[in-house]
């Protein structure tokens, strides 16, 4: 795969990684009987595993050099359940629990770790996902990936352990947040159920 290869592709060619940006992902949309189980199972490897991978392959050198970060986008999906996006919103709350411990250990070491844990960001993710060109679930705040950069990296460089980039979604993710889950669970059904 291209993330086992990465690795050694750099030391080939005398590189340092000061910030790796575990980013790459993908998602899948539909009710999971009917998701091909080989498809969510390359989600996993690489939404989950390619991001330990990547992290070990890299983190060293960043410690022996006492700089550098590991910047892990994850999802305001990874905050909640999603019906009809289990294995993604699953695969997200993976990264931000794997970003936050992450956090926790390299304290005091030089390096940093970010959690990036963005809303909808209109880009081609929806369609190779399985919704309707077009289409995003009815969710406030959508922002333009050029904006969660820019949050991110600002974040990043004052330290933070987390973001919710954009306000908007942010402040939804907050009013949302004390709600209990059963009721969350059934809100969220209702947004992400398949339209055919």
């Amino acid at each position: 795969s291209d993330a086992a290869s990465l690795p050694g592709n750099i030391a080939e060619r005398g590189l340092d990684v000061d910030l790796l940006v575990n980013n790459a992902g993908f998602g899948t949309h539909g009710r999971f009987t009917e998701i091909d189980s080989e498809r969510d199972a390359e989600l996993v490897r690489l939404n989950c595993e390619a991001v330990v991978s990547l992290t070990h392959a890299f983190l060293p050198g960043m410690l022996e050099r006492g700089r550098g970060g590991v910047i892990t986008v994850a999802s305001t999906a990874g905050m909640q359940p999603i019906a009809y996006e289990t294995t993604y919103s699953a695969s997200k709350a993976f990264a931000r629990t794997f970003s936050d411990a992450l956090s926790m250990e390299l304290r005091g070491t030089g390096v940093k770790a970010l959690c990036v844990n963005p809303g909808p960001v209109p880009t081609e993710w929806q369609e190779a996902a399985g919704y309707e060109p077009g289409y995003l679930p009815p969710v406030p705040g959508k922002i333009p990936a050029e904006q969660v950069v820019r949050e991110s990296l600002r974040a990043f460089k004052r330290g933070r352990r987390s973001i919710v980039p954009g306000f908007v979604i942010r402040w939804y993710m907050r009013i949302n947040a004390p709600a209990p889950l059963p009721i969350k669970l059934r809100v969220i059904e209702r947004m992400y159920r398949p339209r055919s």
